[in-house]
């Protein structure tokens, strides 16, 4: 209750600061005199009455400008003077509180340019269904990082492993001009400079029905020539714990490689407490152990080569290497001895071929790839009197085809096909037994979907998915069904709001662990069960969202209801002093929930981001004793630009229980604190202090009709760390030209 309270405290002082720091702003619109649409790139200067400077402003791709200057005298006559590439200068005189909001209508020239340089602002652009956000140069040279910059984004947050998230979830799919990246981390190979503008889509595609994606990001680049190099690294100051990020790139007028190297080390120590009670509350076991050494380490490599011949056309290849090895040594807290040593080793490949035609009505991208993931554990328990190996071999074969068509400016289909083949082997074997599982899938999807835009204000997004999955274990086991997944929006726009519903559906596969029916240990007391019977589930969600962008400032609060057939959870046997998790489907799951974005500069120098979102879910048909649960999560940042070299980042992550289908489990926190200092134009050395408010703490309880399991881990992860970020890249941009045709031909 205390933290809701300070939450909400912290909400209503942000208000409060956006509130007060209108006093001295004069914001308005700029528009063509004759269309009446918005002209973005405006240059607009605020001048005293002698014409001397005060401030100035570029519009944003709504027309939109503000100006902010301290000492604004209440009744002083000032002047706007705005200029642009195609427009006749104009200048209008005000009264300054009499008229704060000065709107400026302009009539166009017959100038033809052979190129246009434009410095622009952050932006938040309404395409009434997605959004794109543009970056000042002086944003972007403030960074070294692609991931730092995307912090500047609504509803965008970046947690302390350079993981991207979006309204709260990391599952989502970044794009790099359209093409999806191998991984996500992969956002770091591309150089800040070169990001021209990044659109966000909260309104899923239909080609990503099958992936239970949350949101997607398109990250636009501009092609630049030369040699880049980036050199990140984090390290704590006792070496429990290092992150490495290392990539070099060349790019040439029709040839572009990269390499990227990626290393995640952790030695961390955990304590658990595993109890087993009865109905009535009554201890029947316990389990209080440390687990030290928790080591993991991967290392990461990715490359890739892309050749374009043209602006229209390219292809090129991705490959990626992983190579994972995990430790985690267990001792009784009581005994001081160790019952477990679990070792485990994962190495996978993946490569991928593609080709991408575009030209202005059609985009075709074609893709092949290979993915072989190995999985290996050799356990011991006991202090070695058990020995027992897992082992898992897979590879997925796939194809993808993409095409889309604009038929005119109001009209776009989407649609596409893409079949895979999942080929697994798992085994399992201890001093008892010996059981190998073979697993097959064939998974054909296809889509199709159409955009049209009606009007100045409307657009519609309608499409549909199909989905045929067969899947096979070498004991005759099968499971089969065909899909169909429904999608629409309807979007509102005007003037700086936008008001859309829609409805997305989506299919997600159980893991290949949650379908192989034998035990595997995860602790002394605790082991899980697959089942191969298990359904991909299925979900639903409608939703009605409102937004509102201006300037620095965006608001947006949806009201959402979620519905999830054949939902993978786990079902609780108990046996005394032992406990089994086994995975089973359940009919309905019911989501109603209500999320909160809020963006905007408190003052030049100081900028929040705010999410939150709450929600009740019900599971009716449930083994717990409640069959629903409100539950909530908070994100908040906040960016102090302090100096041209100092900046400071403060971020923090809340998250409330979740009911489940037989009890209750809660996520750990998450806080992190940033100093960075630029040292000059190619490096950054700043001070990262993880979970400053404490350790990474999560809890579940599971229940059964006559005892109950609760477990909590507890991370030790306060870390202070020690960070660089060098970045070296040298060539020339490739500048599209755009010619500005004058009929007269006067000029």
């Amino acid at each position: 209750m205390k933290k809701s309270i300070l939450i909400l405290i912290g909400l209503l002082i942000n208000l409060s600061f956006c509130i007060a720091q209108n006093q001295n702003k004069v914001s308005g619109h700029i528009t063509d005199s004759l269309t009446k649409k918005p002209i973005e790139f405006v240059n607009v200067v605020l001048l005293n009455a002698d014409s001397a400077f005060v401030c100035g402003a570029v519009t944003d791709s709504l027309g939109y400008y503000e100006l902010s200057a301290k000492n604004l005298v209440e009744g002083k006559t000032y002047i706007i003077q705005v200029t642009h590439v195609c427009y006749d200068r104009k200048r209008v005189s005000f009264y300054h509180r009499e008229q704060t909001d000065v709107s400026i209508e302009l009539t166009a020239n017959t100038t033809s340019l052979d190129e246009v340089v434009v410095n622009g602002i952050k932006t938040k652009v309404r395409n009434r269904l997605n959004f794109t956000y543009s970056f000042t140069d002086q944003m972007k040279e403030n960074v070294r990082l692609t991931s730092r910059l995307l912090e500047n984004i609504p509803t965008v947050f970046v947690d302390c492993n350079s993981t991207v998230h979006i309204k709260g979830s990391s599952n989502i799919l970044i794009l790099k001009n359209g093409i999806e990246l191998t991984d996500n981390s992969l956002v770091d190979q591309i150089k800040p400079a070169s990001v021209k503008c990044v659109e966000i889509m909260y309104n899923i595609p239909s080609q990503y029905a099958n992936l239970n994606y949350t949101a997607i990001m398109n990250i636009i680049t501009e092609r630049e020539q030369g040699y880049s190099l980036m050199v990140d690294n984090k390290t704590a100051f006792d070496a429990s714990m290092n992150d490495t990020k290392v990539n070099i790139g060349y790019v040439t007028e029709k040839n572009s490689f990269y390499l990227f190297y990626k290393q995640y080390y952790r030695n961390l120590e955990m304590k658990t407490e595993d109890r087993i009670f009865d109905k009535g509350g009554m201890l029947s076991s316990e389990d209080l152990y440390t687990t030290s050494p928790r080591k993991e380490c991967d290392n990461e490599f990715f490359y890739g080569y892309t050749y374009q011949p043209s602006s229209r056309f390219q292809i090129g290849v991705d490959g990626y290497l992983s190579l994972y090895r995990e430790r985690f040594q267990n001792t009784y807290e009581n005994q001081n001895t160790s019952f477990s040593v679990l070792k485990e080793a994962f190495n996978t490949q993946h490569y991928k071929g593609y080709a991408n035609y575009k030209d202005e009505k059609n985009h075709l991208k074609f893709e092949v790839s290979f993915n072989k993931k190995t999985i290996d554990d050799n356990n011991t328990y006991f202090t070695g009197n058990s020995l027992i190996r897992q082992n898992e071999n897979q590879e997925i074969y796939g194809s993808k085809l993409d095409y889309n068509r604009k038929f005119d400016e109001t009209t776009t289909l989407y649609s596409g096909v893409k079949y895979s083949h999942n080929k697994t082997k798992g085994l399992f074997n201890n001093s008892y037994t010996d059981i190998a599982e073979r697993y097959h899938c064939n998974n054909m999807f296809a889509y199709a979907e159409l955009m049209k835009s009606l009007g100045e204000n409307w657009t519609v997004d309608a499409g549909v998915s199909f989905q045929n999955y067969h899947r096979s274990f070498a004991d005759g086991t099968r499971v089969k069904d065909t899909d169909f997944f429904p999608k629409f929006n309807v979007s509102y726009a005007w003037d700086n709001n936008n008001l859309a519903l829609g409805y997305s559906s989506y299919l997600n596969d159980p893991s290949i662990w949650q379908m192989l029916p034998f035990i595997k240990k995860e602790s002394q007391n605790i082991s899980t069960k697959g089942n191969p019977y298990l359904k991909p589930q299925k979900s639903g969600t409608l939703s009605l969202e409102y937004s509102y962008s201006k300037g620095n400032f965006y608001l947006a609060s949806s009201a959402y209801y979620k519905q999830v057939n054949n939902q993978v959870a786990s079902s609780l046997l108990t046996d005394g002093t032992n406990a089994t998790l086994e995975f089973i489907n359940i009919n309905k799951v019911q989501n109603f929930g209500l999320d909160f974005t809020l963006s905007c500069n408190l003052t030049k120098w100081w900028s929040v981001n705010f999410y939150a979102d709450a929600l009740s879910r019900r599971i009716a048909a449930n083994s717990f004793y409640d069959t629903s649960m409100f539950s909530y999560m908070v994100q908040m940042q906040s960016n102090w630009h302090l100096s041209s070299r100092l900046t400071a980042i403060v971020q923090y992550t809340y998250n409330s229980k979740e009911l489940r289908y037989n009890g209750y489990s809660k996520s750990s926190d998450s806080s992190i604190g940033m100093v960075n200092y630029t040292l000059n134009d190619y490096l950054d050395l700043y001070l990262v202090f993880i979970q400053p408010f404490g350790n990474l703490k999560s809890h579940s309880r599971i229940h059964q009709a006559t005892q109950y399991v609760d477990m909590k881990d507890k991370v030790y992860s306060q870390k202070v760390m020690l960070c660089l970020t060098f970045n070296l890249s040298k060539g020339k941009k490739q500048c599209e030209r755009k010619i500005y045709e004058n009929e007269s031909k006067k000029h």
